[in-house]
């Protein structure tokens, strides 16, 4: 009895993964249909690098500071600590 016990729950639990697993995949491609819909065809593809390029480079241009003086600014020197021997 136990036998017949484990395999049906064994069944039953994998027609529940595999019925999960359908369920997801279909409502995934059935979300991305409208998706793929609005996407405008026929652009080319130096429009779109030139489109992404400009999306990436948007906020470094934003927070950009100006330096009021064209002379090169100078960082203080990197502290060097001398190797550790324990």
């Amino acid at each position: 009895m136990r036998t017949f016990g484990a395999l049906l729950w064994i069944g039953r639990i994998a027609a529940t993964c595999y019925g999960h697993a359908v369920f997801l995949l279909m409502a995934q491609k059935h979300a991305g249909e409208p998706r793929a819909a609005a996407v405008p065809v026929g652009r080319d593809l130096s429009v779109i690098a030139r489109d992404r390029a400009d999306a990436v480079t948007r906020p470094a241009r934003a927070t950009a500071r100006r330096c009021a003086s064209p002379e090169p600014v100078r960082r203080p020197p990197v502290a060097r600590c001398a190797p550790r021997y324990a």
